[in-house]
């Protein structure tokens, strides 16, 4: 479920060929999330928030799109699972913040993703 990942974070590139699995002792997962770059802060006016659409859209993302569209319907995640998520992402924004500012971002760019992080945190209502 790394959707609801990237978009707040503005990762907005990752494209299928980003997707591995890993087969070990007869089960199959995606690998560890890589190529995590935050490019809506570097591109000017981007048309699309994410490169793969959700429920058809690309831009313009709602809560119910990453949670009751992607997690419900598409991967039929159980409400118990959703909210485990929803815990997850509320535990992490405050470290977020603390690594966003401790990186080695200008502070145009610092500011810049401290704005889409909340902006899109607030869209998400998270």
């Amino acid at each position: 479920m790394r959707a609801p990942f990237l978009f707040p974070h503005g990762q907005r590139g990752h494209a299928p060929e980003n997707f591995s699995l890993i087969s070990e002792k007869e089960r199959v997962s995606l690998t560890p999330g890589y190529d995590l770059v935050n490019s809506s802060i570097a591109l000017r006016n981007p048309q699309e928030e994410m490169a793969l659409p959700i429920r058809g859209k690309k831009s313009r993302l709602t809560r119910n799109d990453l949670f009751g569209y992607y997690a419900a319907e598409r991967l039929q995640l159980n409400p118990a699972v959703q909210t485990a998520v929803v815990q997850r992402f509320q535990a992490a924004f405050p470290r977020w913040g603390e690594l966003i500012a401790a990186s080695f971002l200008s502070t145009k760019s610092k500011e810049a993703y401290s704005a889409l992080l909340s902006e899109r945190r607030e869209r998400l209502q998270l």
